[in-house]
């Protein structure tokens, strides 16, 4: 994974005497004057005395003491404040949800764009590159903030549990089925990734809301407020016309998706239920406390607790942040990335005050003898004059980015195991984060899309390394309906997809010699009966002769193969064997029976699988491979779905006709190679990281599951494994006359 340097925080206060800062200062002063002020007593002295030195420790406790992070007069002004804003201030609500944009109770539009993500830890050093700069671009070509939310919400299989059981009685299904509520019992989960836009109506701030309401709710202030309205347009419009600020949002969204649709992600606007049901997740009266708060009713986790980043990793591997949304918790994760843009002459003109002041306070360290801190000053100091320079010579720009991280659960022991693990996994990123403390009612506003960014915990940074905190790298992998095809070995979640919604049904599972491909194709067709009651056939092409206790187990029966003899496919599962493995003749019966097959599934009307094992044996044969191209190509069009099963991807890669179906094919799943020719490299573009995979992926003879790299088209590229429940295993390695 390439790795990216991100700047330290350079707005570094002046300390005197290496410890104490101007607030500090200010904290000793104030009450030592304050307490001397009330004792001075000219005739006692000895209580101006204690006066003073009361003042002194109280002045120090303030300066010293600190709680998550803060002074604690700090947490005194938080909590005022947030006693303020809950007397006088109106919670911002959904006025409307319209197709596409959600209007707020303040006039401000919202927008959101939904980004499909992909699978970071397989791309090569080039791919990483490339997703890098179609987001640096991004937050280089936007004039407008933005914020990219990552949501984890539970993976929950109740409805198919229910839709398996209802369709079926197998002697499968109950092994199935408590298989299927293990893994929903499990901790796995489904991450969404938003890019949240908004406009805002002019003219509409917080403090004019709490200004209005004060003088709604006291008139005797009414002289008060008329003296100040000259200067301050307090009068609330009662009509408006959105359509401007509409206009306006719908403008940033086109940017957006323009943008990122340009490289190799996949971006559109949210509209219709989802949009709905996304906006008012957010749109309820929290309770909190002083740290953590609680969403009613909430489907995404009601006991919530937010940290943000003070100091991010000073080196850090592109997409950082989704080892965070990839531990194994019982709670969740959210984090949510605000990029705002800023005026890049202005935002040189600050870097070089603070370049001046840490000068001044390394010399001032230096003059005094002290050497506290000096390198961590001179490196801070220097990552100041490496943003100067980027500006100034315009190679990126310089924006600012915030990082907030929301661990919650269903319940607050799941909240507090997720908030724990999110802190372990930053200090083992060496990052530095802080618990806002009577500021949860900012953390509310901040991670709902209704609000900006009340927490404001930004830092001045390149848009390159902001632009490191790529999360659209979360597999998400439910249709809701068909087979549990394994769990995705990131964030251990099931991937069940339906085959009978790609635009082509076949597929092909290639890999060496004691990978567990037939093992897993058993597994696979096992899972089909189930889930298939509308299935109409079942063709097994078995030239290894290991299928017939499958098959017998779903009522069907085998056939041998004649050379001398057409075949009558008229058995719901029906198998086909050669008379001798590895005989003269076996390649051409083999080819024969593929365009028997063909014939016959073509006049099928309900969806038939026909899995061919050893596809090799007909893939060397010319017309073995132009049967099976032309077979593979016409089933796109029909509901057959050819399952191949081959030694090597080299199989195919390797010919043109091989290539041919390849392309015809929705998915490939390759499972353990001991060599990975060129051909297969080029055509499957897999990355040196891909590649050094495939040959140490995990098979099923030396542990308890194999494992494979899925490639399915527009739905996953990601590593599976794979594991059988105790049912399908036993079924599958049953042997004959046992």
């Amino acid at each position: 994974m390439i790795k990216f340097s991100i700047p330290r925080n350079t707005a570094t206060p002046v300390k005197f005497l290496g410890y104490f800062t101007v607030k500090d200062i200010a904290r000793l002063l104030i009450p030592t004057a304050i307490i001397a002020g009330f004792t001075y007593n000219p005739v006692d002295l000895i209580s101006t005395l204690l006066g003073v030195l009361a003042g002194l420790l109280i002045g120090l406790s303030l300066v010293f003491l600190q709680i998550e992070g803060d002074t604690v007069d700090v947490h005194c002004y938080h909590f005022l404040r947030q006693r303020l804003v809950e007397k006088f201030s109106e919670p911002v609500e959904i006025d409307s949800v319209s197709d596409g944009y959600v209007l707020t109770s303040t006039g401000t539009a919202v927008g959101v764009v939904k980004v499909q993500p992909v699978p970071l830890s397989m791309q090569g050093e080039a791919q990483q590159k490339a997703l890098h700069s179609i987001l640096t671009e991004l937050y280089e070509t936007i004039s407008f903030p933005i914020e990219v939310h990552s949501r984890q919400l539970p993976l929950k299989l109740d409805t198919y549990i229910e839709k398996i059981a209802d369709n079926n009685q197998s002697s499968h299904l109950q092994d199935y089925t408590q298989y299927l509520e293990n893994l929903n019992q499990g901790n796995a989960t489904t991450t969404h990734h938003y890019i949240v836009i908004r406009a805002d109506k002019p003219g509409e701030t917080q403090l004019r809301e709490i200004l209005q309401n004060i003088r709604e709710q006291y008139p005797e202030l009414e002289p008060v407020f008329e003296k100040i309205e000259p200067y301050i347009e307090l009068e609330a419009e009662t009509e408006s016309d959105n359509s401007e600020t509409v206009a306006k949002l719908n403008h940033r969204l086109d940017v957006v998706v323009d943008q990122l649709n340009r490289g190799s992600l996949e971006a559109q606007q949210v509209t219709g239920l989802e949009l709905q049901q996304y906006a008012y997740s957010f749109n309820k009266q929290p309770s909190h406390d002083t740290q953590t708060y609680q969403l009613p009713y909430s489907q995404i986790g009601g006991y919530r607790r937010l940290l943000y980043l003070t100091e991010y990793p000073a080196s850090a591997e592109l997409g950082w942040p989704v080892t965070l949304l990839n531990q194994s918790s019982n709670g969740r994760i959210d984090i949510i990335q605000r990029i705002e843009p800023r005026d890049q002459s202005k935002t040189v003109r600050k870097l070089e005050r603070h370049i001046d002041r840490l000068d001044a306070e390394i010399n001032s360290r230096l003059g005094g003898g002290l050497i506290k801190d000096i390198a961590e000053l001179r490196t801070r100091r220097e990552d100041a004059e490496n943003m100067v320079s980027l500006a100034a010579d315009n190679n990126q720009s310089l924006i600012d980015y915030s990082t907030y991280i929301i661990a919650h659960g269903d319940t607050p022991q799941q909240r507090k195991h997720a908030y724990t693990q999110v802190k372990t996994r930053l200090d083992t990123l060496l990052a530095e984060y802080q618990s806002p403390v009577f500021r949860t009612d900012q953390a509310v506003k901040t991670e709902s899309i209704l609000y900006n960014d009340l927490l404001n915990q930004s830092r001045i940074m390149p848009s390159s390394s902001a632009a490191s905190g790529f999360t659209f790298a979360t597999s998400n992998q439910n249709e809701g309906s068909g087979i549990i095809y394994g769990t995705s070995t990131e964030d251990q979640s099931p991937v069940l997809l339906d085959l009978w919604n790609w635009s082509s049904h076949s597929l092909a599972i290639l890999g060496k010699t004691g990978s567990g491909k037939s093992f897993y194709a058993k597994t696979l067709l096992l899972r089909w009966k189930l889930a298939y009651p509308d299935l109409e056939q079942v063709i097994v092409v078995d030239p290894k002769n290991e299928y017939g206790k499958v098959i017998k187990q779903l009522n069907g029966s085998t056939t041998t193969l004649n050379d001398e003899k057409d075949y009558q496919f008229n058995e719901g599962v029906q198998g086909f064997q050669v008379e001798t493995r590895g005989g003269e003749d076996n390649a051409e019966n083999l080819v024969k029976l593929v365009r028997e097959i063909y014939s016959h599934t073509s006049q099928n009307t309900g969806k038939t699988f026909v899995i061919i094992d050893e596809a090799h044996n007909i893939l060397r044969r010319k017309k073995g491979r132009e049967a099976l191209e032309q077979f593979v190509r016409e089933a796109r069009d029909t509901q057959t779905s050819v399952v191949m099963i081959s030694q090597n991807a080299d199989d195919f890669a390797s010919n043109l006709e091989g290539r041919n179906i390849l392309k015809n094919l929705e998915a490939t799943f390759l499972m353990r190679h001991s060599e990975v020719a060129e051909d297969v490299i080029e055509f499957f573009q897999l990355s040196t990281q891909e590649t050094t995979e495939l040959q140490k992926l995990k098979t099923g003879t030396k542990s308890d599951y194999s494992e494979a790299l899925m490639k399915i088209s527009d739905r996953l590229d990601s590593k599976v494994r794979i594991t059988a429940t105790d049912t399908e295993y036993s079924t599958i390695t049953e042997r004959e006359g046992e």
